[in-house]
């Protein structure tokens, strides 16, 4: 079933499915945003959370130099703080914020990309769109190259902790995508060029704190600290968001084009600590594909009030299996569609 389309029959069997959960978040949101009129002002809430990030960040940096903060504190903050970053990109990727200024989204890009120490944005931007039509397919390029579909392993330890672990799946990923002519392709020298200008640097003070023998007192100081207020922080958040992200998203036996298949609720007990740093992500996501249009805080708002439409619909939750099948939707990928709920 991997990849294909589902037939007529099959597309009136799930439509229903799709639209009721449709209905019940465009009818949470109306009630939330009914409630809360402030909502209304998108742009203003969206510079607020950065800018209020930032001076989390700056102050918690602040504490930890002057001795305030110990180092096993100041690692958790910074992790939380960044993930709410991670989030607003994610909007702007959007164009949730600031659509008709594109010069505020660029600013908040450009910060956003040195803060995460990650994948540049702008070069992101068009693979995270791509991940909403090819969700769950081998040419998702954004979720394969965080670790959707490889089995539990080292390949997947490496390519979950660090941004440069991708390297290990990129030609493979970009392979695929080039075999059925998925556009946008995945093109290895750019994506080199793009990211590593801030990728290399954050793994290069690492280094310089591992043997500080080859560096003098001043550069292992700073390097020390990028490390604890960047590099150690992003290190925890990006691994709790990949656990997360990879967790609640099936590939490569689900069909294309049908959004029911493609995400399960992760919000048990387990994960919690992971949630943390990646703003309730599991529990959340899955609204995301089906409603777009929607901040990271608004989905976080409306969740509980549509959680009980999922089970209703038969949607999947807390399939902690479905690390063990490396995201496959089935146990035997020649089975029959039956998403019957798990865990709910």
């Amino acid at each position: 079933m991997s990849g294909e389309t589902l037939s007529i029959k099959e597309k009136n069997e799930y439509q229903p499915k799709i639209n009721s959960i449709r209905k019940a978040i465009y009818t949470e949101e109306k009630r939330v945003k009914d409630k809360y009129t402030w909502l209304e002002h998108q742009d203003a809430i969206g510079m607020g959370i950065f800018l209020g990030t930032i001076a989390g960040m700056v102050a918690t940096g602040y504490m930890y130099m002057v001795g305030v903060l110990a180092w096993y504190i100041t690692i958790p903050i910074m992790a939380a703080l960044v993930s709410l970053l991670h989030e607003l990109e994610h909007d702007l990727i959007h164009e949730l914020y600031f659509k008709e200024q594109k010069w505020v989204q660029n600013l908040m890009f450009a910060f956003i990309w040195v803060a995460k120490i990650n994948a540049n944005p702008w070069w992101r931007k068009p693979m995270h769109l791509k991940h909403h039509k090819t969700s769950g397919q081998i040419d998702d390029i954004e979720e394969r190259l965080i670790g959707l579909g490889l089995p539990v392993g080292l390949k997947r330890f490496l390519v979950t902790i660090s941004p440069l672990g991708s390297y290990l799946v990129i030609y493979g990923v970009s392979q695929d995508s080039k075999k059925i002519n998925s556009l946008p392709g995945l093109q290895i020298i750019r994506a080199s060029i793009v990211n590593l200008p801030v990728l290399l640097p954050g793994n290069f003070c690492l280094l310089a704190i591992l043997f500080p023998e080859y560096v003098s007192e001043t550069v292992y100081y700073i390097c020390w600290n990028v490390c604890m207020l960047l590099y150690f922080p992003n290190t925890l958040r990006q691994s709790s968001l990949q656990l997360v992200s990879t967790g609640c998203h099936y590939y490569g036996d689900i069909p294309r084009n049908n959004v029911y298949f493609q995400n399960q609720v992760l919000n048990h007990p387990i994960f919690y600590p992971f949630q943390l740093f990646c703003f309730n992500f599991g529990a959340t996501h899955i609204i995301h594909h089906y409603v777009t249009r929607q901040p990271f805080y608004l989905r976080q708002m409306i969740a509980a009030g549509v959680t009980d439409e999922f089970k209703k619909q038969g949607v999947r939750f807390n399939d902690l299996g479905i690390y063990k099948r490396a995201h496959r939707f089935y146990d035997n990928a020649t089975a029959s569609p039956d998403p019957v709920a798990i865990g709910a």
